[in-house]
């Protein structure tokens, strides 16, 4: 037998005899259920795990990588709407002071003229 070969069943039921009659029926079968049912070579090694979580990582990290661009790609573009929207309301925020100060330039005007064309005679008929 060699390491790579799988243990059949008789030798591991003859195995189980032997260590019966040598240490006791309890003993014997806490120790054949410590013998892995598999090969030695299917079993993984501590270094095969880290070399898998070495990969996962990699693996993850790069897909985080990616993600993260994506997200920032789409930030970037709506912070490129935002500021185009703010450079609309910019232009129309100039256009409404314009035009706020175009009709209080009129209110101004309209008042002096109503307050002069009342109080005009008002003082000429006072001074009569």
């Amino acid at each position: 037998m060699t390491v790579s070969e799988p243990i059949r069943e008789e030798k591991r039921l003859a195995l189980l005899e032997r260590l019966t009659e040598s240490i006791g029926r309890e003993e014997a079968k806490t120790l054949m259920e410590s013998l892995p049912p598999v090969q030695w070579t299917q079993l993984a090694t501590k270094e095969d795990l880290r070399t898998l979580e070495e990969r996962l990582r990699t693996d993850f990290n790069g897909q985080f990588a990616q993600l993260n661009a994506k997200i920032d790609g789409g930030f970037a573009k709506i912070d490129s709407r935002f500021t185009k929207v703010d450079g609309k309301f910019e232009i129309h925020r100039a256009e409404i002071t314009l035009q706020l100060a175009k009709q209080t330039r009129a209110m101004v005007i309209t008042f002096i003229g109503f307050a002069l064309s009342v109080w005009i005679p008002v003082l000429l008929i006072g001074l009569s």
